[in-house]
């Protein structure tokens, strides 16, 4: 299998930027066939071709990766392409790490993995978003927690049947 750790990042051999952010602020190099082959949206837009300009390169803006918080998820998205690890280094420096408890991070890069395709990154990112959710003991933010979970479960159907059993603990209802 081919280590493509190395390549996370890396310009040689790049033939595509990724660009991200607010306006496209961060690039990052990456390379198709590392995309293609672990990503069903980057196999179906590279596949069209993508966007190409005047040297031939190919770039591809994610859309809705505005605020810190969702540079962070695609950041983890891309590195998980990559080394098989969704945890973010410093791509972006000057925005905050998210903690290992921070169970918004883990599930939006859950709902990420499901939206581009990446079933690993998905399953791998929801069961820390579980572990992390499970971890919680102000009720105040289970219960925040509550409230948000119902726009995620169209996305993610297995969200429903932990989402009772959280609702049971914080008392707070279920309104799915």
């Amino acid at each position: 299998m081919l280590n493509t750790t190395k390549l996370f990042g890396c310009e040689t051999f790049s033939d595509v930027a990724i660009y991200y952010g607010e306006s496209g602020k961060y690039r990052i190099h990456c390379h198709k066939v590392v995309l293609c082959g672990r990503s069903d949206y980057f196999l179906e837009r590279l596949g069209q071709g993508g966007i190409s300009d005047v040297a031939g390169h190919t770039s591809i803006t994610l859309k809705d990766c505005n605020t810190e918080h969702e540079v962070r998820v695609a950041e983890a998205m891309l590195k998980f392409i990559y080394t098989d690890n969704w945890w973010v280094t410093d791509i972006s420096a000057e925005i905050p790490l998210p903690s290992e408890l921070d169970w918004r991070f883990h599930l939006c890069v859950a709902v990420t993995g499901h939206t581009y395709g990446i079933p690993e990154l998905e399953d791998k990112a929801y069961r820390t978003f579980r572990w992390a959710a499970d971890e919680i003991t102000d009720m105040r933010e289970l219960g925040f927690m509550m409230q948000e979970l119902p726009k995620y479960c169209q996305i993610l159907k297995r969200l429903r049947e932990d989402s009772r059993r959280w609702s049971m603990r914080s008392g707070v209802p279920l309104n799915l």
